[in-house]
């Protein structure tokens, strides 16, 4: 149990960096944008990599806060049956946590297996500053495989592997998990 603990905090760890990033990215974003802006009306000299940084970002901005989210259950869900239902809600619980993991490794398996392919055939973006794809589609498989960790977490009943955060520390996790 030692380790899987251990594991549960480097997972946390990693999941607030990756948060990090996220913001530091939506940062970049709104900071590219600004000074697009002020040197195409202004200065009248617009930016041939503005556009393609910002999509790029887009994606950090998404997938690297996809398991902050998780951890939290932040994520949108719906709730009708196990409101109608009272009764169902305990296994409803159960079944999202496992259709939720698996899809997530599902995605984070094929992509996965993109990233390695883009890696192989050294496959860059159609851009005017083409960089290789898989520095973005990394992203995409980080978010997808952090978040299906956060859903196997969820079904521990001990408390021991309950997630933890430095980012939002105050966020009981526990009380959020329960709703």
């Amino acid at each position: 149990m030692r380790v899987l603990r251990f594991l549960a905090r480097f997972h946390d760890a990693l999941s607030d960096f990756g948060f990090l990033l996220g913001v530091a990215a939506l940062g970049g974003i709104v900071a590219v944008y600004s000074y697009e802006i002020t040197v195409r009306y202004f200065l009248n000299a617009p930016t041939k990599w503005a556009t393609e940084t910002v999509q790029n970002l887009l994606v950090f901005v998404i997938f690297m806060v996809v398991p902050h989210v998780t951890r939290f259950g932040s994520h949108i869900s719906v709730t009708i049956l196990p409101d109608l239902v009272p009764v169902l809600r305990r296994p409803l619980k159960y079944f999202t946590i496992i259709a939720g993991a698996g899809m997530c490794f599902f995605a984070a398996w094929i992509s996965l297996g993109e990233n390695i392919r883009q890696i192989q055939l050294v496959i860059f973006t159609e851009a005017n500053y083409p960089i290789p794809k898989w520095w973005m589609s990394i992203a995409i498989t980080y978010g997808f495989a952090g978040a299906a960790l956060y859903f196997l977490r969820q079904a521990d009943w001990t408390g021991a592997l309950r997630p933890r955060s430095w980012v939002a520390p105050n966020v009981n996790v526990a009380e959020l998990s329960s709703q």
